[in-house]
């Protein structure tokens, strides 16, 4: 009668623990949430041909607009805060008017997800004497909880005030 109870208690816990084994089977696994955005390439096309601030074109020497990045955390009033990436030092010269730029990053540009601030993106032109001029930024900022979930896209594409274009692409570390 103890071999019988004993194999009787056996087949039990096998049987218990083949059905807890098939209900973890089922239970559907959540993706992963990313805590970084690292942008690898940024892109703009349709960019603006005349300077309507200055009622004039971008570049007095007869050339067209030396364009370059600004990539910025903003301090959640579109006051530009910590400065992520300035293009500067790599302008691309001459770019024709409507024309665009791409700059494809060896080392991503990290953006924190964790935090609670957004970013920005301005598209300058590069002048060896005065001030740069800013060209086009996009029309709302870049909130970076629209990217605190699972499966995010891997292109972002936004539109400017002045009619660019703007794309970004980009992974997500976890």
């Amino acid at each position: 009668m103890k071999k019988i109870q004993t194999f009787l208690f056996l087949g039990l816990l096998f049987a218990a623990i083949g059905l807890q084994s098939c209900s973890k089977e089922n239970e559907e696994v959540e993706d992963p949430i990313p805590t970084a955005m690292l942008i690898n390439k940024v892109s703009v096309s349709n960019t603006p041909s005349y300077n309507y601030y200055e009622n004039r074109d971008w570049d007095t020497n007869f050339s067209d607009a030396d364009m370059y990045f600004l990539l910025a955390y903003t301090d959640g009033n579109g006051n530009i805060g910590t400065v992520i990436y300035n293009g500067a030092n790599d302008y691309v010269e001459d770019v024709a008017p409507g024309g665009g730029i791409t700059l494809t990053l060896n080392n991503p540009l990290r953006i924190d997800l964790n935090g609670s601030l957004d970013f920005a993106i301005g598209l300058f032109d590069y002048d060896d004497f005065g001030e740069d001029e800013l060209m086009d930024t996009p029309v709302d900022l870049i909130d970076i909880s629209s990217y605190k979930v699972a499966n995010p896209p891997s292109t972002i594409n936004i539109e400017g005030t002045d009619g660019s274009r703007f794309q970004l692409e980009v992974e997500y570390s976890y």
